[in-house]
């Protein structure tokens, strides 16, 4: 089985100190992200290979709310969109588990950028690939900000990688992401 995600970094590898070679942390995250994507033993063998229309729409649902919920800093519906189960990797290399250490963290977050306000943010997908209960999308994200006190508006976005989960009710929450921030302008 081979899977394609965006364009080919090479075979990079790098040694350890006995000279062995390693894979990039590119690498093995892309490994670990396509494990969950692909599932395995008997779930793996019960998913379904395409995705229907009601997966679709109901995705788009999942991204609609996130944008919804971040323009008007909501951490109660964010906090929905997430499994129970949610693991987020930040750019400074921070592992959190859990939707309460994640919701923490957003707090912190929000908290961090007090008076300055959301006014614009948009989420754009390059691929949302769908597996039976797991999907995997990754794409960009934008954002537009302005100080209540005033001056010019921050732009900021970055790039970001998910693996969703179907619930029982049929909607879609967000199990994995990882992201990276790129310095406002």
């Amino acid at each position: 089985m081979s899977a394609s995600f965006g364009h080919e970094h090479g075979s990079t590898r790098h040694r350890d100190d006995l000279g062995r070679s390693i894979p990039t942390a590119f690498s093995l995250s892309m490994l670990v992200m396509l494990a969950l994507a692909c599932g395995t033993g008997e779930r793996a063998r019960r998913a379904q290979p395409t995705a229907t229309r009601a997966d679709s729409q109901a995705i788009q649902r999942l991204h609609d709310a996130d944008r919804r919920a971040v323009l008007a800093n909501d951490t109660a519906t964010l906090k929905s969109l997430w499994t129970d189960d949610i693991v987020s990797m930040a750019p400074d290399g921070s592992v959190r588990r859990g939707r309460d250490a994640n919701a923490a963290y957003l707090r912190e977050q929000m908290s961090a950028m007090r008076g300055i306000r959301p006014i614009e943010y948009s989420l754009r997908f390059d691929e949302v690939s769908i597996r039976g209960d797991l999907a995997v999308e990754w794409g960009s994200f934008t954002s537009r900000s302005r100080r209540e006190a005033g001056g010019d508006d921050m732009i900021s976005g970055g790039k970001l990688m998910r693996v969703l989960r179907r619930a029982p009710d049929g909607n879609w929450l967000v199990a994995r992401t990882i992201f990276t921030v790129e310095q406002p302008r």
